[in-house]
């Protein structure tokens, strides 16, 4: 990816890069975590037409469109802390 303008981009980018895995490994049930909250509850919400910012569309359509059909959700890391921190 060229041009990540912002934190937003790279991390829809990120998560738009492991749904393709997801799909081409045809892998149900995973789970991806994210620290930016925005991010997280625009794909966690009901309204995918308008995200936070227009640059991140085309990844946040790829994460739709690779998910679609799947039982798999995007998570954010409570308080900042990793994910390992969080399960201990």
């Amino acid at each position: 990816m060229r041009d990540a303008s912002s934190v937003l981009m790279a991390e829809a980018a990120a998560l738009a890069l492991a749904a393709a895995v997801i799909k081409a490994l045809q892998l149900d049930h995973t789970t991806m975590l994210s620290d930016n909250q925005q991010l997280v509850h625009f794909l966690n919400g009901q309204d995918q037409e308008h995200p936070p910012d227009w640059r991140v569309k085309p990844f946040t359509q790829l994460i739709k469109i690779s998910l679609q059909g799947k039982k798999d959700q995007v998570y954010t890391k409570p308080n900042g802390r990793s994910a390992r921190e969080t399960n201990s």
